[in-house]
């Protein structure tokens, strides 16, 4: 799949590797990709909220890269199997 930039030139998902999110002083939030061959990030998309931007990331990963996909552990907040009472319940019944 092709991703029309800002500047009118297309970029080809397949080299897309990632994508960055930056909020500007106005409140905009701009979206840009960086692909395989190019050290620079290439502008993809202007939006007026950081609602509508996310939505737009939302759709690209289940088109782009429906099977890729990243778990942040500290945002899981994951603490490990806790024993509850009839774990550590000794004895009989």
């Amino acid at each position: 799949m092709w991703i029309k930039t800002t500047l009118g030139d297309y970029i080809n998902t397949d080299c897309v590797f990632q994508f960055r999110t930056t909020e500007l002083k106005s409140g905009e939030v701009t979206i840009a990709a960086k692909t395989i061959n190019n050290e620079s990030y290439r502008h993809v998309a202007y939006f007026s909220t950081r609602g509508d931007a996310q939505l737009y990331l939302d759709r690209m990963m289940k088109i782009i890269a429906p099977n890729v996909f990243e778990v942040n552990m500290n945002d899981w907040n994951y603490t490990g199997h806790k024993k509850d009472q009839k774990e550590t319940r000794r004895g009989g019944s």
